[in-house]
């Protein structure tokens, strides 16, 4: 039997259009977060195939963003290492994964091929630093922050408040990520300002640098470490860190 039409449906906005499935509006959609996969199980709506994707969600700091003002190279890099050391990724995988998402310890995924038949090699540090062995990373964090010029009270925390501005579309589960996030870094006095916007709006702020750090992420296109690499050089669209510019 043929279908004699099919309908597509174009949105921006995830949350309708997964209302719309669990409603039985929509036959099919092929993105969607854990909120709906869990209520798709639970209702018996449909089902749920999962295909596995190389890709990394991350964070991305605007290189000329206030938060660096009056630090040199070397100390915006101890800032910007002390904040990925507080981000509790176990804790991030947890509230939101709904199949095999692995926390990450580098921008390269870790089935990535090396390009030689082999698998490419690319960890800088242990992604479950925080929830591994939460003091120890405390106290290196302190460390980088110190070594960006910053300086702790008695109570273990920044004597000198610290907010870094975060964009994010809407939808999904970013403001969700962004909490987590931000229940990190105020460990040591460090506040996360999020701010969600539209797709439009969110893609024209990356595009000036009006905010700090934005909501990253990149599915790859093919099985090769160039595909993330190329992301950050000058050239690229798809470069909002000013790194080089």
């Amino acid at each position: 039997m043929k279908a004699k039409k099919l309908v597509f449906r174009l949105s921006e906005d995830e949350d309708a259009v997964s209302a719309d499935f669990l409603a039985g509006e929509l036959d099919l959609i092929a993105m969607f977060g854990p909120d709906t996969a869990r209520a798709a199980e639970e209702a018996g709506v449909g089902s749920l195939e999962y295909a596995q994707e190389m890709g990394t969600y991350y964070i991305c700091f605007n290189s000329r963003g206030s938060v660096f003002d009056g630090m040199d190279d070397c100390q915006a890099a101890c800032l910007r290492e002390a904040v990925s050391l507080l981000i509790d990724r176990k804790a991030i995988c947890e509230a939101l994964g709904i199949s095999e998402e692995a926390a990450a310890d580098s921008l390269i995924p870790d089935t990535m091929s090396d390009g030689a038949g082999g698998k490419f090699e690319s960890s800088f540090f242990d992604a479950f630093a925080i929830s591994n062995d939460r003091e120890k990373t405390l106290a290196r964090a302190r460390q980088l922050l110190i070594a960006a010029g910053l300086e702790f009270g008695a109570d273990g925390k920044l004597g000198k408040h610290v907010s870094i501005s975060f964009a994010y579309n809407d939808g999904g589960a970013h403001a969700t990520v962004a909490g987590i996030v931000a229940a990190g870094l105020s460990e040591l006095g460090i506040s996360l300002d999020g701010t969600a916007m539209p797709w439009g709006d969110f893609l024209s702020v990356r595009s000036e640098g009006g905010y700090d750090s934005y909501r990253g992420g990149w599915i790859c296109d093919f099985n090769d470490p160039i595909n993330m690499l190329e992301l950050f050089t000058t050239y690229s669209g798809e470069h909002i860190c000013g790194f080089g510019k």
